[in-house]
């Protein structure tokens, strides 16, 4: 099973995602992309999303080095499922018919200070175990 987990910079929940996904599970493989994000080559989760580095880094994850990936159509083609991490109103139109298509509302973290993350982080965890189980 091949999951896309999108947010809209690609800097926060769905990268919080795909690093939980992969601690959890090597049965499935998952990727993560932004409706929004800036592909700026050597721009790292270090520099652009220090708080999402430091909540997964509690957790024995490093995210340091990762960059963003912008949501394009071979990501979503590629995806037996994807989860859509904001709120319905932002799905992009191209998911909108999608079977496929899983909703999470999760706030956006940008200029969110730590605990706001240490919650996104903790909710997001626990929709991660919930559709981990639902997968089989």
């Amino acid at each position: 099973m091949n999951v896309l987990f999108i947010c809209k910079w690609n800097q926060g929940r769905s990268q919080v995602a795909e690093a939980l996904f992969k601690k959890y599970t090597s049965k499935h493989t998952c990727l993560s992309a932004g409706t929004h994000a800036n592909e700026l080559p050597g721009i790292t989760l270090a520099i652009c999303a220090p708080l999402v580095v430091q909540v997964l880094k509690e957790w024995d994850i490093d995210v340091s080095n990762k960059t963003t990936k912008r949501l394009t159509q071979d990501l979503i083609d590629h995806a037996d499922k994807i989860v859509f991490m904001s709120k319905q109103r932002e799905l992009p139109e191209v998911l909108t018919q999608s079977e496929n298509v899983t909703l999470w509302s999760i706030d956006d973290p940008d200029g969110r200070g730590y605990e706001f993350h240490v919650s996104m982080r903790n909710q997001i965890d626990i929709f991660v175990k919930n559709f981990l189980s639902s997968l089989g």
